[in-house]
């Protein structure tokens, strides 16, 4: 009794698994297409983030130029009483909230 079967049986069964491997790992035509779109999409998505990013640090950076030559507020204060202040506008990025420095004159020190 033999061990090994025939080479060309055994070629012919080789190949038709590696045939039937090509096959099966095989994509639909159309996906190379699909992927090379798929792939654009996240490069402008990526492109878009970094320029929102820098925007926004060089804002941060430059606040002067967006804040005005410090402009004139009227200012309502807890006791209700108002005030003209002639102030800078200054953000704060971690609380993102905008604020005005006013400085009473009757507590300066």
């Amino acid at each position: 009794m033999k061990l090994h079967p025939k080479p060309r049986v055994a070629l012919l069964v080789v190949s038709l698994l590696f045939f039937y491997s090509l096959r099966a790992f095989a994509q639909y035509p159309g996906m190379a297409a699909v992927r090379a779109q798929q792939n654009q999409q996240f490069m402008n998505q990526q492109m878009q983030m970094q320029m929102n990013m820098q925007m926004q640090m060089s804002m941060n950076r430059n606040w002067k130029s967006y804040a005005g030559e410090g402009g004139r507020y009227r200012l309502t204060l807890k006791d209700s009483t108002t005030t003209k202040v002639t102030s800078w506008m200054f953000h704060d990025s971690v609380l993102r909230k905008n604020f005005l420095v006013y400085e009473d004159d009757e507590f300066a020190a």
